[in-house]
């Protein structure tokens, strides 16, 4: 029921995307206009491209702390960009399944796997949460009186309560069976330092946003940090909107709604598309990237999958 209201959303979010687009005649845009956002565009491209190797360091580090062997961080970024483009599949979940298959070709324990794809899950919804409240900090301080730096304090803190609970985890049966490396409390902190991986994806990200955005609104003078801020915050919706593959639909509506009142429509509608495109094509140029590196194929564990 969850599954099929979300499929829902992002069906209608879709259409409703299209529908601005048609009623603002996008294509009657002036051609200088469009010039400037196709190269702002395809700069964002490269951009995200390579800022999605971070995203691959991160399970690269992930995937040692859970006890893997992950050989080198090219094989993991052959792995992790392989499975990228598995994301846009209906499910949500099978940029994930395709780490685990790949990774048990390549001679990976599904133990380490999983963990990893569990700490990936966490590390992402962490750093995009955390830079979500970075943009409401003035907000807090103005309204609720509270000072940024305890404000930002707070926030980290909020963290180590899901670190508390995996290191619950393992005094449980089923994790002993698979098990997972005894920790200390000083590796689950190292872990929370390590999520911070993740922010400079996320900045970067909004960065290729908000290029696009100067490109089809020049004049206008936007706050980069609060622009980032929503970024992350709209990509943390899409990701747990079940049924909105790579929150396809979700993220298109709700960014431009979030952004309708800073410039005309068929700007703010550009502006938006342009994004969606450019995160698509940058997750195949990262796939093209991973496709570069070899990976090593462990017949026995191929047996056994």
């Amino acid at each position: 029921m969850v599954y099929a209201l979300g499929v829902a959303a992002a069906s209608l979010s879709v259409l409703y995307v299209l529908y601005q687009a048609y009623d603002e005649r996008i294509w009657e845009v002036e051609p200088a206009v469009l010039a400037r956002l196709g190269v702002a565009t395809v700069l964002g491209i490269v951009v995200y491209s390579f800022a999605s190797l971070l995203l691959a360091l991160a399970w690269h580090a992930e995937l040692a702390w859970s006890g893997g062997d992950p050989r080198s961080l090219a094989v993991s970024i052959g792995i992790y960009g392989r499975a990228q483009l598995a994301k846009y599949a209906p499910g949500n979940v099978f940029s994930l399944v395709g780490r685990q298959l790949l990774g048990r070709q390549a001679g990976l324990s599904h133990m380490a796997l999983a963990w990893a794809s569990l700490l990936e899950v966490f590390g992402m919804l962490y750093a995009a949460g955390l830079l979500a409240c970075a943009g409401a900090s003035g907000w807090a301080s103005a309204v609720l009186r509270i000072p940024q730096p305890v404000f930002f304090a707070g926030v980290a803190a909020l963290a180590l309560l899901p670190l508390l609970f995996l290191r619950s985890l393992q005094s449980l049966r089923f994790t002993r069976r698979f098990a997972l490396p005894a920790r200390s409390m000083g590796d689950y902190l190292r872990l929370n330092l390590l999520f911070l991986i993740y922010v400079p994806f996320f900045v970067a990200s909004g960065l290729a946003f908000v290029m696009l955005l100067r490109s089809v609104a020049p004049g206008l003078d936007f706050g980069w940090f609060e622009l980032v801020s929503m970024v992350s915050a709209i990509w943390l919706i899409g990701y747990v909107t079940p049924g909105a593959s790579a929150g396809i639909g979700i993220r298109d509506a709700l960014l431009l709604l979030a952004i309708g009142g800073m410039l005309d429509g068929a700007a703010a509608i550009l502006s938006v598309v342009a994004y969606r495109v450019l995160t698509i094509l940058g997750d195949v140029g990262f796939f093209a990237l991973a496709v570069l590196v070899r990976l090593p194929i462990d017949v026995q564990r191929v047996h056994t999958l």
